[in-house]
């Protein structure tokens, strides 16, 4: 085989398994759905708690995944390290 033909299909071949290797940090949605479609969680402990960033805060808060569909974070701690420029400082 010629050194060409095998540099081609090595490119393929990582060309085909970058995409499917997936997000490892930071991967959520920072953007929450409308509320009346995603209410707030009244418990926050729940195993399906889905965090936002509550506009003009420094928090994150906790909605059902049960309404609001897509990719969020499911700590609040994770919420706010990757949606900093969502969140307001309060210093």
């Amino acid at each position: 085989m010629s050194l060409t033909f095998l540099v081609l299909c090595g490119c393929i071949i990582s060309a085909l398994l970058r995409p499917s290797q997936g997000c490892k940090n930071c991967c959520g949605s920072c953007t929450r759905p409308k509320t009346p479609a995603c209410p707030n969680l009244t418990n926050g402990q729940s195993s399906k708690a889905r965090y936002f960033p509550q506009t003009g805060s420094s928090e994150c808060v906790a909605a059902s995944s049960d309404h609001c569909k897509g990719k969020f974070y499911d700590k609040a701690e994770e919420c706010k390290r990757c949606c900093k420029s969502y969140l307001q400082n309060k210093g």
